[in-house]
């Protein structure tokens, strides 16, 4: 069972044309909800390339996520956070 316990997984769903644009994505990921006790410090950077392989995650010794630790008791809801921190292969 999971208990909770998670990583979390971009993928890019697109075919890209990788003579038109080269998808390099640098991004860094955070967990949390409403109540500021339960947000969990962004992880990341990674930096990444989708035309090489369309799914990526943190690197492994950073993917395991706690989800209860950032559930909101109220709504039994939890917020994913993807910041995005540069698009462009030359960044």
């Amino acid at each position: 069972k999971a208990r909770g316990r998670g990583k979390i997984l971009l993928r890019c769903l697109e075919d890209v044309d990788t003579a038109v644009t080269k998808p390099v994505v640098t991004f860094r990921l955070a967990v949390g909800s409403g109540d500021p006790a339960k947000q969990a410090a962004p992880r990341g950077p990674v930096r990444h390339d989708f035309s090489e392989r369309p799914i990526c995650g943190l690197p492994e010794n950073q993917q395991q996520w706690d989800f209860t630790k950032a559930v909101d008791k109220t709504t039994h809801t939890f917020v994913v956070c993807l910041e995005v921190l540069s698009g462009s292969a030359g960044s």
